[in-house]
């Protein structure tokens, strides 16, 4: 009988700590929620990433005047001020029937050339020195058509002065520009989308030298999304001329 007692005791105990554990178990769980914020309270939820690429929202004026117009100078087969660089250009006529095709259809100029613009952070512009420095350690050369041109293992880049005539004094003094355009013209490399990649690094190290917002053909900010879009055409176009 005495057994009997202690084995109902010790069993009592057991039973009695369990209740008290699970309860205080119970409590602190409700403390911690109530310590919590709420969900949709601005301090319980993380700082948005922006899944492009940091995008200012930056879109430069095509109406500006100082701004060369690339539909004129591809109308002129890129020839008044651009004086050497000719890409193969059908008549005046069917060009601008080909580039409206291309507003509403691609991101490449005349279906072939890759357009990338860098303009100054800066109201004061790229200096002139500090620019032919940036070109000159990205391998870029100036040439008698008074522009610079960059060749490398997959394809020749061309940098113009992206305001009117087009083109760069063969010494940077005094000189000063706020924007530079650089072009890929596909029909002139073998392989189109390895040329892209590496016009892609080449532009990304100037921004880099030169503290530069990088845009695309139509002046906006270059995002991840734009540059899919654009390797996307590239592929399509060394599909269609392979």
């Amino acid at each position: 009988m005495s057994a009997l007692r202690w084995t109902l005791l010790v069993l009592g105990v057991a039973i009695i700590a369990a209740i008290y554990f699970v309860g205080r178990r119970k409590e602190q769980q409700e403390s911690s929620i109530r310590r919590e914020p709420a969900l949709g309270h601005r301090d319980s939820i993380p700082a948005q990433t922006n899944l492009l690429e940091p995008d200012d929202g930056f879109v430069e004026s095509e109406a500006d005047p100082e701004l060369i117009d690339f539909d004129d100078l591809i109308a002129r087969g890129l020839e008044t001020e651009v004086a050497n660089f000719r890409p193969k250009k059908p008549p005046v006529s069917q060009t601008s029937t080909r580039h409206q095709e291309n507003k509403n259809g691609t991101m490449l100029l005349d279906q072939e050339l890759v357009v990338l613009n860098l303009f100054s952070a800066t109201d004061q512009g790229f200096d002139g020195a500090e620019l032919y420095a940036a070109f000159h350690n990205a391998g870029f050369s100036w040439k008698n058509d008074q522009l610079f041109h960059c060749q490398r293992l997959k394809g020749e880049y061309l940098a113009l002065n992206a305001l009117k005539p087009g083109t760069f004094p063969q010494e940077p003094v005094e000189f000063n520009t706020r924007a530079v355009a650089l072009i890929l013209q596909l029909s002139s490399v073998k392989k189109p989308v390895d040329a892209f990649d590496e016009f892609l690094m080449l532009a990304r190290q100037l921004q880099q030298d030169l503290e530069a917002r990088l845009c695309d053909g139509q002046r906006s900010s270059l995002t991840k999304q734009t540059i899919a879009y654009l390797h996307d055409e590239v592929q399509q176009y060394q599909f269609k001329h392979r």
